[in-house]
């Protein structure tokens, strides 16, 4: 059609979306995370191929609000496992494939496969993306590993802060 020669359908779906991206902004500022969630779900049938709105879909679904037990890493584990190989196999946009390893990650720890998550925590550069937290989760609160990991994260930490108040 002449809207995709010029370029007009690309301009709407753009727009759209900002709307709904600032939409979901305003509903989570708000509390109000059903709303935010219902949105997303709704944004994700509409556009299934912007990553944007996948990246937000798997995090929705992740922490659905409507799971209170199990949560929603389980009740939509098999989902977010199919949308995280998608996004590392197809997606070029480093904070989306970050988003889909971290929740990957969390998903190995939730099924027991510790050496899994651990290979997916070691991904993240270190300088994007703190593989401390990642590992983490890896290991039990309170045990040996644990400890080293959440150390190395709050000298991380400090360090950035240090040059946050430098600057």
């Amino acid at each position: 059609s002449t809207d995709e020669l010029l370029g007009l359908n690309a301009a709407k779906t753009e727009e759209r979306i900002q709307e709904i991206m600032n939409e979901r902004n305003r509903l989570c500022a708000l509390g109000k995370v059903y709303e935010a969630f219902d949105l997303i779900v709704a944004a994700y049938e509409e556009f299934p191929n912007d990553w944007r709105i996948v990246e937000e879909y798997m995090w929705k679904l992740n922490y659905d609000p409507n799971c209170v037990g199990p949560y929603g890493n389980e009740v939509h584990k098999e989902e977010l496992y199919r949308l995280c190989e998608r996004v590392l196999d197809e997606c070029t946009a480093d904070k989306v494939r970050y988003s889909a390893l971290s929740i990957l990650g969390g998903l190995y720890v939730l099924d027991g496969q510790l050496d899994k998550a651990i290979d997916t925590a070691k991904r993240f550069p270190t300088l994007l993306h703190s593989q401390e937290k990642e590992l983490q989760q890896c290991y039990e609160k309170g045990s040996e590993e644990w400890w080293m990991y959440t150390r190395a994260g709050l000298a991380e930490f400090a360090e950035y802060l240090m040059v946050d108040i430098r600057n």
